[in-house]
């Protein structure tokens, strides 16, 4: 099994994850001094960012195994 199709299902997941909280989060993104600060005052977006930076991770990794393949 491919690097890719490892990646695929935790990426699927991820998305599923994310869209639900993004619906039960305020459009408005603020801004906190810190992460702790971030997590304790508006849960989801903080969760959401999480995600989107789980989801870049993986993406980056596809990306440079398909350029070094």
């Amino acid at each position: 099994m491919s690097h890719d199709t490892n990646n695929a299902k935790p990426l699927i997941l991820l998305q599923q994850a994310f869209d639900a909280l993004e619906a039960t989060a305020d459009s408005d993104i603020d801004d906190f001094d810190d992460e702790e600060e971030e997590a304790e005052a508006v849960p989801a977006q903080y969760a959401c960012r999480k995600i989107m930076e789980a989801m870049d991770l993986l993406r980056a990794a596809n990306r440079e195994r398909l350029l070094g393949a």
